[in-house]
C-alpha cells in the first residue's frame, strides 16, 4: 500500500470526523429526502451534540485529540489510553467515510465504478491508517 495514499485518507476521515461540517452535514438532509435508502444511516452527531469520534476514542475535546496526534500518537494509541476499543473507531470512521462517498455518488460527483472501487477500499484503508503514527513536533 501506498504510504502516501494511506496519509491522505488517513487524514481525510479524521478531518471529515472531527469537523462535522466538512463531511457535508449541513447538506446531509436535501440529500437524504432525494436518497433515503441509501442514506437512513447518516451520523447523527450534529443533532445530539455530541461527537461520536471523540467519545469513541474516549477524548472529551476536539484539542486532546489535535494535541495527542501532532505528539506522534495514533488513533489506536489514543484509543488504547483511554481504554476503548479500536474497533469501533475503525468501523465508526469506515461508516463516515462511506456515507460521504455516498452523498457524493448520489449528487453525481463520482461515477458508479469509482464509487463502488472506494466503497470496496475504504474499510481495509481506514484500518491501516488507525495504527499509523506520525511525528510532526520534534
Amino acid at each position: 500500500m501506498n504510504i502516501k495514499r494511506i496519509v491522505i485518507v488517513g487524514t481525510m476521515a479524521c478531518v471529515i470526523t472531527v469537523i462535522p461540517g466538512i463531511s457535508g452535514h449541513t447538506s446531509s438532509k436535501a440529500y437524504a429526502a432525494a436518497f433515503p435508502a441509501m442514506l437512513s444511516h447518516l451520523d447523527k452527531s450534529r443533532e445530539t451534540g455530541k461527537d461520536r469520534f471523540i467519545e469513541s476514542l474516549g477524548l472529551t475535546n476536539e484539542r486532546v485529540l489535535y494535541d495527542s496526534l501532532l505528539e506522534g500518537q495514533s488513533l489506536a494509541d489514543i484509543a488504547e489510553s483511554n481504554e476503548k476499543e479500536i474497533d469501533t473507531v475503525i468501523q465508526l470512521q469506515t461508516e463516515q467515510l462511506q456515507q460521504q462517498l455516498t452523498q457524493r455518488f448520489a449528487s453525481g460527483q463520482l461515477s458508479e465504478t469509482a464509487y463502488r472501487l472506494q466503497m470496496e477500499e475504504t474499510p481495509e484503508i481506514i484500518k491501516e491508517s488507525v495504527y499509523q503514527s506520525y511525528r510532526i513536533l520534534e
